[in-house]
C-alpha cells in the first residue's frame, strides 16, 4: 500500500520482494524545499519531515502498513548531503542570482537523525557524479552512559544514465544497481565513458560493495521518535521553514525581477492575512507597509520569529498607536 504525498510531499511506498519473508520500505524524503533564484542548489528537508514520515513507519498512520523488525528501509532525496565537489572562491564574488551551490543546508541534522532511527542508507542525485561515502559519528547518543557509535550511514550519490559525457572532463554516464540477498544488501557500479550519441554504449561494472545493517529496528526507531529534543526540533524546523517561505514571497517584488501580476497576487495575500486580526487595514497601507520594508529591512529576530505577515501587522499596529496619539 501506497502513501500519498502528503503536504511536505515526502511519501513511502512498501515493495513485496519476492521469495524474501520481510518487505522493503521506500521512504522519499522533499529536498527540494527551498526553490529561489538566489538559492540554487540549495537543498532542505528538516526534521519535520523526518519526524512525519518515520512516525509514519511506526504505525501513526492506520492506513498504511507497519515496518516490522527486518524490513529494508531505504531513503531517497535528491540533493547531496555530503560535499561532491568544491566551491571556488570565485563563486562566492558572483551575483546572487548567478551563484550556484549543491548541498543540503541541514545536512548534519538529517544524518543524525537517520542514524540514530536506524535508517542507514541514503541515496541521492542532483549532482550528475557517482559518489559512494560511509559516514560514522553522526549516531552518537550523548543523553546515553554508553558513547557508542551507531552503524555507518551508506550514502549513494547517482551519476547521469541519459546524459551523454560530451568532455573528457565530464563523468562518464552510470547507474547503480543494488540488489537485496539474504540478509546483505549488494550495490553495484555501472559506467560508459562512450562520447558518441545515438550509439549503442558498452557498460563496465567498475566497482562491487556489500552493505550490512540496512534492516529496520521499530523499537529503535520509536524510542528515538519519542524523544521530547526530537520533538521539539521537529517543531523548530516547522516553523523556521514556515517563516522562510514567508519571507521569500518579496522575491516577487517587479524591482526584484518578479512579474506584476504575480507581485499583486502576494499583496492581496498579505492583505486578507493582516485583515484576519485588522479588518480595517486597506490595501494601500499594505503596499506601503511592504515598501516600508525594503527601506527599513526587518531585524534578524524578526526574520527568524515571525512570518511576514506577522511583522506587517505589528508595524501597523504601532502605526495606528502613533497616529492616535498624534491626534
Amino acid at each position: 500500500m501506497d502513501d500519498p504525498p502528503n503536504r511536505l510531499l515526502c511519501m513511502v511506498r512498501r515493495i513485496e520482494p519476492s521469495g524474501r519473508p520481510h518487505g522493503l520500505f521506500v521512504v522519499g524524503l522533499n529536498s527540494c524545499r527551498v526553490e529561489r533564484c538566489d538559492a540554487r542548489g540549495w537543498g532542505y528537508i528538516g526534521l519535520d519531515q523526518i519526524r512525519e514520515v518515520f512516525s509514519r513507519l511506526c504505525g501513526d498512520h492506520s492506513a498504511l502498513p507497519v515496518a516490522s523488525k527486518g524490513d529494508i528501509v531505504l531513503v531517497v532525496a535528491h540533493h547531496n548531503v555530503l560535499p561532491i565537489w568544491d566551491v571556488g572562491l570565485e563563486v562566492l564574488s558572483g551575483v546572487p542570482e548567478t551563484r550556484k551551490f549543491s548541498f543540503t543546508m541541514d545536512a548534519a541534522a538529517i544524518l543524525k537523525a537517520l542514524a540514530n532511527i536506524g535508517a542507514l542508507l541514503l541515496m541521492h542525485g542532483h549532482t550528475h557524479v557517482r559518489s559512494v561515502k560511509r559516514v560514522e559519528g553522526y549516531g552518537l547518543r550523548e543523553l546515553q552512559q554508553s558513547s557508542e557509535f551507531y552503524e555507518p550511514i551508506l550514502v549513494l550519490g547517482a551519476g547521469s544514465f541519459g546524459l551523454f559525457p560530451a568532455k573528457a572532463s565530464d563523468p562518464p554516464s552510470h547507474f547503480q544497481l543494488i540488489e537485496i540477498e539474504a540478509e546483505n544488501l549488494k550495490r553495484m557500479d555501472w559506467e560508459s565513458s562512450s562520447k558518441v550519441a545515438n550509439r549503442p554504449r558498452s557498460w563496465v561494472m567498475t566497482e562491487r560493495l556489500v552493505q550490512h545493517n540496512c534492516f529496520w529496528d521499530p523499537k529503535r526507531a520509536q524510542n528515538e521518535l519519542a524523544r521530547f529534543e526530537m520533538a521539539r526540533k521537529a517543531r523548530e524546523a516547522e516553523a523556521a521553514y514556515e517563516n522562510s517561505q514567508s519571507w521569500s514571497k518579496l522575491h516577487k517584488h517587479p524591482n526584484l525581477g518578479g512579474n506584476l501580476k504575480k507581485w499583486n497576487e502576494v499583496i492581496n495575500e498579505f492583505l486578507k492575512a493582516v485583515q484576519k486580526y485588522e479588518p480595517g487595514v486597506t490595501r494601500t497601507e499594505i503596499v506601503d507597509l511592504v515598501d516600508a520594508l525594503f527601506a527599513n529591512p526587518p531585524s534578524e529576530s524578526e526574520l527568524c520569529g515571525f512570518k511576514v505577515e506577522e511583522v506587517l501587522l505589528k508595524r501597523w499596529r504601532k502605526r495606528s498607536i502613533v497616529a492616535k496619539y498624534r491626534m
